[in-house]
């Protein structure tokens, strides 16, 4: 519990003293505008793209890893969506917000930083994948609900061509492509044993890692 409470206590610390300094001085929300700006449109895309540019391409491919958290990414997605819609009487536009809330929320400011902190250096790849097919199911799924809940419908084609126009110029999917692009090849078949341990045991490192901070 003490190692928990050291892990967390630092970051909602530093959230608190932000949000008692801006009431003190009352400064508007639109005011942070520019930080949000520079973590999600500049620091994160750099940042995840060194980090798996210079990842060797097999560590990338872990699919039965991704397909997991994606699916649970997913899940919580559709449950927040669901209940917006229980609570907002149907308001298909308004849910769409709680489905990012719900299955989004704070992970770009506080999600790379806690898990990193709590698992260690190695879990630098995988909190980067993470965030990465996180990104893309949210800016799929989110523009297309608040399309079809807008109080203009929109047709199928421009609903389309926001989606995916989303997706194409999103920062931190386009860093992720570049540096799967620009990450070194898989390893030749003679030193292919020498680096299987690393990938094969890769996607344990959480289960490892998380009961020693329980």
């Amino acid at each position: 519990m003490i190692d928990v409470l050291n892990l967390a206590l630092p970051y909602f610390g530093l959230i608190f003293i932000g949000f008692a300094s801006g009431k003190l001085k009352r400064l508007p929300e639109y005011g942070l505008a520019w930080m949000s700006f520079f973590i999600l449109y500049i620091a994160l895309p750099a940042l995840f793209f060194g980090i798996l540019a210079k990842t060797p391409f097999e560590q990338l491919a872990q699919w039965s890893f991704i397909a997991a958290t994606s699916l649970a990414t997913l899940s919580a997605i559709v449950l927040s969506v669901v209940t917006g819609l229980v609570l907002l009487r149907g308001r298909l536009e308004q849910a769409a917000l709680a489905g990012v809330a719900g299955g989004f929320g704070n992970v770009g400011y506080m999600g790379p930083g806690l898990a990193i902190a709590a698992i260690g250096a190695e879990a630098t790849v995988p909190v980067a994948l993470i965030f990465s097919f996180d990104a893309l199911l949210i800016f799929a799924i989110v523009p297309t609900l608040m399309s079809l809940g807008g109080s203009r419908a929109a047709g199928i084609a421009p609903t389309l061509r926001k989606v995916v126009t989303s997706i194409v110029l999103n920062p931190l999917l386009v860093a992720a492509g570049l540096s799967v692009s620009c990450s070194r090849p898989p390893a030749s078949s003679s030193r292919a044993s020498d680096r299987r341990p690393r990938s094969t045991h890769w996607p344990r490192l959480w289960s490892d890692r998380f009961p020693r901070i329980g």
